[in-house]
């Protein structure tokens, strides 16, 4: 096995498990304990894992919540590249659902200034339906149990809003990306929105950047194959994307822009 291999399974344990040993990662790849703090410490490099005296633990929480604002900063570049894939999806004539995310509201600003024509956005987002409001598009609001950490609503009334909806295409953001658990959110209602939005959507995108990948939150939205068509993301070294070829249609932003730069 190449060291890369390694080290990716290596990550996936520890994200799986939540923390483990050194002696555990030695005797389950059979390495010695030097190689293994080798990888640890090599993991540790990016922002999944945290080394610990004896092992390793992931970083992130299952029921970790951030305001919005803090979310938005977060990897902003990233989540920009996205957006600009994502808005090459979207035609004059489009209605498209919208949730609450950091990542939709960057799609969001890009709407703004786009120039598409008869565009329709529909949103769960406070936020959202502020920044596309410019007097050309037409926003329609959802109502429902408002966070005002996020901005956004969520419940039954929305989820029953949502089912009174056929849209060309729909936008969520999701919380954790892993290839069995499927896409996860941080909260149950968050979760029914986000799927209920890709019932509603002919077309449907999960934008999520790689920091995503790996992990399982509180609430599981789907399974990565049926509901949401297309997961645009960022390429990251340490992810092997290959093992999502049978489930998502995996579109990577920023390479056509590179390639062209």
């Amino acid at each position: 096995m190449f060291t890369e291999e390694r080290q990716s399974r290596i990550e996936q344990v520890i994200l799986d498990r939540g923390s483990v040993s050194v002696q555990e990662l030695s005797e389950l790849f059979n390495v010695s304990e030097v190689t293994i703090r080798k990888d640890l410490d090599e993991l540790q490099k990016g922002d999944t894992i945290k080394r610990t005296h004896g092992g390793a633990v992931a970083k992130y929480h299952a029921l970790e919540r951030a305001a919005f604002q803090s979310l938005t900063n977060r990897r902003k570049q990233e989540k920009q590249a996205i957006a600009r894939k994502a808005v090459t999806f979207v035609e004059d004539g489009d209605t498209i659902l919208m949730d609450g995310s950091s990542t939709t509201s960057e799609l969001a600003q890009l709407l703004e200034s786009s120039g598409i024509r008869d565009l329709t956005v529909i949103t769960t987002s406070l936020i959202i339906a502020q920044i596309v409001n410019n007097g050309k598009i037409k926003v329609i609001l959802l109502g429902g149990d408002l966070d005002p950490k996020m901005s956004s609503v969520s419940g039954p009334l929305t989820e029953s809003l949502l089912s009174q909806f056929s849209v060309d295409k729909g936008f969520v953001g999701v919380n954790g990306i892993e290839r069995r658990f499927g896409f996860s959110a941080d909260g149950f209602q968050e979760a029914a929105v986000k799927l209920a939005i890709g019932h509603a959507s002919r077309e449907t995108f999960v934008l999520a950047d790689h920091s995503k990948f790996r992990k399982k939150f509180l609430a599981k939205v789907c399974d990565l194959k049926g509901v949401f068509q297309y997961l645009i993301t960022d390429r990251h070294a340490g992810i092997d994307y290959s093992v999502f070829d049978d489930l998502v249609d995996v579109v990577f932003a920023g390479e056509e822009e590179n390639a062209g730069s």
